[in-house]
């Protein structure tokens, strides 16, 4: 009996030995993925700085148009950098969830105005849509970072001079979907899963599945064309 039950204990002990291997095998391959997107993001970033820097010399006379690609990469580095952060919380699920009752405006609101600067530098307009008395339950920091950052995106791709919409609208009693309209050409299915690979939309689709939420990209996003972010929230 006494050597069967040393057997036992010797058998759990493998199996909780097995289970930590595996997890810490699961967290440094998340770890590595994660630097290597960050890396990719961001040396995209740096190069367009560089480049517009090197344009700065040889066309001092283009310095206005210089100065918004540099704005927008220095402001895609510092969402990256966040993002970074961000990911690696998520991932490993140490990310805090503080949901709260709250309008939409309380939102939006402030999304638009972080993104004017931004939006200037290709006469873009960000408009938020929907009742803005409607409400959420949401973590409205967390939501607020996630749908600045589809903002965000849709301002890097967006043509210049459009308008990129914000919507927010009540489905019913039990759904609550944001969605962020970007105009332009259609997008191909094989594209809109791409995106999702990059650090701030990974962060997005996380953030979502940390909410209960969904997160999907569609296109055409209406009768025009372009792209819809559509994230749609419980309760």
């Amino acid at each position: 009996m006494e050597a069967e039950t040393e057997r036992e204990a010797l058998a759990a002990t493998q199996t909780t030995a097995d289970a930590t291997r595996d997890a810490l095998a699961q967290a440094r391959t998340q770890r590595d993925e994660l630097l290597v997107l960050a890396s990719h993001d961001m040396k995209n970033a740096i190069g367009i700085l560089d480049s517009a820097l090197g344009m700065l010399d040889e066309m001092p006379d283009q310095a206005a148009s210089m100065q918004g690609m540099m704005r927008r990469a220095t402001h895609k580095l510092a969402i990256l950098v966040r993002a970074m952060v961000d990911v690696d919380c998520l991932q490993r699920d140490v990310m805090p969830l503080a949901p709260t009752d709250g309008r939409w405006a309380s939102i939006v609101v402030p999304v638009v105005e972080s993104t004017l600067a931004v939006a200037a530098t290709k006469e873009i307009a960000v408009v938020p849509r929907g009742d803005q008395e409607a409400r959420l339950w949401c973590d409205a920091t967390l939501a607020e970072r996630m749908v600045t950052a589809l903002v965000d995106h849709a301002i890097a791709n967006a043509p210049a001079k459009s308008v990129v919409a914000v919507e927010g609208t009540r489905l019913g009693e039990s759904r609550f979907r944001v969605r962020i309209v970007q105009p332009g050409r259609p997008v191909a299915q094989s594209t809109l899963d791409k995106y999702f690979t990059t650090l701030p939309l990974r962060f997005c689709r996380l953030a979502a599945v940390r909410h209960g939420a969904t997160l999907r990209a569609v296109s055409p996003a209406d009768d025009t064309g372009g792209l819809a972010f559509e994230i749609e929230l419980p309760g």
